[in-house]
C-alpha cells in the first residue's frame, strides 16, 4: 500500500485467504452466512446464555472464547495469515485476541435485545478487516488492538461490579428473548 493511499483498493477486501477470487459482492456475503451467521449463531445465540449461567457473565464468555479458539484450529491449514504464526503468535495474539473478541461480541447481543444480526454484521466486518488482503498489517493491529482495548474495558468494569451494565446484565435478560 502506497503512503498516499489511505486505505487499502477494493478489490484487496475481496482477496480472503481460504476462499476463490470470486469478488468483493460474493465474498463479503460468504462471510456475512458463514463467519457472521454460521458462528454467531452457535456462539452468541445458542451456547453464550448457558455457559454464562454456569460460570457467571465473564467466567462464561471466558470458556466460550477459549472453545472459539479451539474450533479456528482447522483453520490453521488454510488460511495463510494463520499459517505464517509462530507459536507465541498464536498463544499472544490470536488466543488473547479471540477471548476479547468473545469478550466485545458478548455484549453486542445484550445491547442490542438479544440480537443475533448485529453481532453477525459486526463479527463479519471484524473478519473484512482482518482476514483479507486488505487488513494485513496496519488496518488488523488498529482494529485488533481496539477489540482488546475494548475488551480491557469491559474486563475493568466488570471487577468494579459494573458488569450488569457493560458485559452482560444477567444470563437470564439474554435467555429470556
Amino acid at each position: 500500500m502506497a503512503a498516499q493511499e489511505p486505505l487499502p483498493p477494493r478489490a484487496d477486501f475481496a482477496l480472503y485467504s481460504g476462499l476463490p477470487a470470486w469478488g468483493l459482492p460474493a465474498v463479503v456475503l460468504l462471510t456475512l452466512l458463514f463467519n457472521g451467521f454460521g458462528e454467531e449463531t452457535g456462539w452468541r445465540g445458542f451456547a453464550l446464555v448457558p455457559l454464562q449461567r454456569r460460570f457467571g457473565p465473564v467466567g462464561g464468555t471466558v470458556v466460550l472464547g477459549l472453545l472459539w479458539a479451539a474450533w479456528h484450529i482447522p483453520t490453521f491449514f488454510v488460511v495463510e495469515t494463520y499459517r505464517a504464526m509462530t507459536v507465541p503468535m498464536l498463544v499472544g495474539g490470536f488466543g488473547l485476541g479471540i477471548c476479547a473478541g468473545a469478550l466485545v461480541l458478548s455484549r453486542i447481543p445484550q445491547r442490542t435485545n438479544g440480537s443475533i444480526l448485529a453481532p453477525a454484521v459486526w463479527h463479519a466486518t471484524y473478519n473484512m478487516t482482518s482476514a483479507t488482503a486488505a487488513g494485513r498489517g496496519v488496518i488488523a493491529a488498529v482494529t485488533t488492538t481496539a477489540v482488546m482495548a475494548w475488551a480491557v474495558v469491559l474486563l475493568v468494569a466488570a471487577v468494579r461490579g459494573h458488569s450488569d451494565d457493560l458485559l452482560v446484565r444477567t444470563a437470564d435478560d439474554l435467555g429470556s428473548r
